[in-house]
């Protein structure tokens, strides 16, 4: 646990006194066997726009473990990457709807919509119209939520998925949509 830490913030002190010749290598402890040093490198690697960050994102998206996942979805809401918007709204359209699952899908809303890359849209519409047999509360909630990131999204594509939404689905998802429509200075068409 001490190393761990003494690693960890030897990474953090590198990247505040902006140390980029530091950068080859940290790429050695990307396969730390501790997530937060894992965590650090990549945001050390996205404080200096490495593209190597994108890809050590993508890995640890695609782990099996969920605290990873939920980890790496969170750093990744500085990127612009189109492929890490795909991967992530892709996260959406998991079955699971345990207390860990919608922690996952939660952050991974919240992050596209800090990205706001159009590349997710979607599958947050998938997300959005996908219908449960039994929606639970937290469910209508996250998806309300999604509906209401679509505002945070800088393109036409955007509005004119709220459009459609407000047309077409009912309750708080359409009265979500229809906010999302009539806010100033959101996105339009």
């Amino acid at each position: 646990d001490v190393y761990k830490r003494q690693v960890r913030n030897l990474v953090i002190l590198l990247r505040g006194i902006d140390a980029a010749e530091a950068l080859q290598p940290l790429g050695n402890l990307i396969g730390h066997p501790h997530p937060k040093v894992q965590f650090e490198v990549i945001r050390t690697f996205l404080h200096f726009n490495d593209p190597r960050a994108e890809r050590f994102l993508l890995r640890l998206i695609d782990s099996r473990d969920p605290a990873v996942v939920i980890g790496a979805t969170r750093l990744a809401a500085g990127s612009r990457n189109p492929e890490i918007a795909r991967r992530l709204a892709g996260l959406l359209g998991s079955r699971g709807f345990a207390e860990q699952e919608l922690a996952l899908k939660e952050a991974v809303i919240k992050t596209l919509a800090e990205m706001g890359c159009k590349e997710a849209l979607p599958g947050l519409e998938a997300f959005i119209e996908g219908r449960n047999l039994f929606m639970s509360a937290a469910l209508q909630r996250l998806k309300v939520a999604a509906v209401l990131s679509l505002g945070r999204y800088a393109v036409p594509a955007a509005h004119a998925l709220a459009e459609r939404l407000s047309h077409k689905q009912t309750g708080e998802i359409a009265r979500a949509a229809g906010q999302v429509c009539r806010r100033p200075g959101g996105t339009q068409p």
